[in-house]
């Protein structure tokens, strides 16, 4: 459920008890809580149980949930996302990444296996160095995004060139690392290593990160001993 707030999306008290009610007064199944200050989340009771709701902070643009900034940049390719994902996720980004990850591989590639590979480098700590968590197993899954749509092909994502796509991934990963920018994948111009002032979260953590991440392109075998 998305709740649109006033300046900046953020939703007010009585902003969230009008949408809860609203639903309740659509389908009386359903009875609310009432909504608890700082909290984005609350609790309905139907029949079949208790539910629980997100309420998503978001600004509305032409009726749509995601910022307007992004519904002019994105999607920027015809080939991938598929276009019925596109018509069904403009409402905020964290439904947009889990619509796209939903049936990605629905063409038996390889593309999940690939992100699975590097969070667990990441979280053995071979790609990552342990005490400078720069990288997030977020900033995989955005890589991962751009990856399909620079290489839209299914072809490209065949299990047999699983190799070849972690390798390419990696040498981009590296390329982010070294200019410390993660690009955003819905919005240009926004760099996720750095935060909402511009300013890098963790310049040192980013330059021991590309130090480790190069040591794995020089030598990839040694990482999977």
């Amino acid at each position: 459920m998305a709740v649109y707030g006033g300046a900046g999306g953020n939703p007010k008290k009585r902003d969230i008890d009008n949408i809860l009610g609203y639903v309740h007064d659509r389908d009386p199944r359903f009875s609310h809580q009432p909504w608890t200050s700082g909290s984005y989340a609350a609790r309905s009771k139907t029949k079949q149980g208790e539910i629980s709701i997100d309420l998503v902070p978001l600004v509305p643009d032409n009726g749509r949930g995601l910022l307007p900034a992004a519904l002019k940049s994105w999607p920027r390719s015809r080939l991938w996302p598929p276009a019925d994902k596109v018509a069904e996720v403009l409402t905020s980004f964290g439904r947009c990444e889990l619509e796209l990850m939903k049936e990605i591989d629905k063409d038996g590639g390889c593309r999940k296996e690939c992100l699975r590979i590097l969070k667990k480098l990441r979280e053995d700590n071979r790609c990552c160095p342990p005490n400078k968590p720069a990288l997030a197993s977020f900033h995989l899954k955005i890589l991962l995004f751009w990856q399909c749509e620079t290489y839209p092909d299914s072809r490209e994502w065949d299990r047999c060139r699983l190799p070849e796509r972690i390798m390419r991934m990696v040498a981009k990963l590296k390329q982010w690392l070294d200019d410390r920018i993660c690009p955003h994948y819905f919005i240009n111009g926004v760099n996720l290593f750095a935060d909402k002032s511009g300013k890098l979260k963790d310049h040192d953590g980013l330059l021991l990160t590309a130090t480790e991440v190069g040591k794995f392109l020089a030598f990839p075998n040694n990482f999977f001993e």
